[in-house]
């Protein structure tokens, strides 16, 4: 890094993060986790053990059918971020969602800059512990994140990518069917969308229910 110029501070937390892997999460370093060794039966019964209580507390999975959920947990990939690393920032496009293993994350706004281009602090909203889930709505819609995310501690986290649920939904109709109600209810979405499955699209879509097709319950593809 010296060679190529990298900063000090740069330099720093790459030496930070890799001393905590090293010390707290080795296999993430060897490219691989400990759970591939096994065959998929295994890998799902184990994966359910570790994950799947936190899966279906998330707002989102709520009342989805066991197998659905089982795919789902075989999708989850471990992550680390460092303390006070972001884990996105409020604006960003993103494609994935978070699961707290261990650590602390906070949520914020970032109130927009002064009139005279001064940066303004970040508003704190809520400091999530461990077992809770945030950032869902990236892997459901394309659209930016409505608030950041930052690490308060060293934390280690299961993500799901977005391409991951919309290789799984089409073999589950029925959760589609769920996923969509749960998502219709979540804040900012409650009685101002109406959520559905585009099967020509392989994915999740919104209206507002203002739209004459959405209030009716027409069908919004052919």
């Amino acid at each position: 890094m010296r060679i190529l110029r990298v900063p000090q501070a740069l330099r720093d937390r790459v030496l930070d993060y890799y001393e905590y892997l090293f010390e707290h999460q080795p296999n993430l370093i060897q490219g691989q986790t400990w759970m591939t060794q096994f065959p998929r039966y295994i890998q799902i019964e184990l994966m359910n053990h570790l994950h799947i209580k936190t899966l279906q507390e998330a707002a989102c999975f709520n009342d989805c059918t066991p197998g659905f959920l089982a795919e789902v947990v075989l999708r989850l990939k471990q992550q680390v971020f460092m303390k006070k690393e972001f884990v996105f920032r409020q604006g960003d496009f993103g494609d994935s969602m978070f699961f707290i293993n261990s650590g602390s994350v906070l949520i914020y706004l970032k109130p927009p800059d002064g009139l005279d281009g001064s940066s303004t602090p970040l508003q704190p909203l809520v400091k999530l512990e461990v077992g809770k889930a945030f950032g869902e709505l990236a892997i459901f819609f394309r659209q930016p994140r409505a608030a950041g995310a930052v690490a308060s501690t060293c934390v280690t986290a299961m993500s799901l990518d977005k391409r991951d649920i919309n290789d799984i939904c089409p073999n589950f109709p029925i959760d589609q069917q769920v996923l969509a109600k749960n998502l219709q209810n979540m804040p900012g979405m409650k009685d101002k969308f109406r959520v559905y499955w585009s099967a020509g699209s392989r994915c999740f879509q919104k209206e507002p229910v203002s739209s004459p097709l959405a209030l009716t319950g027409a069908p919004l593809e052919s």
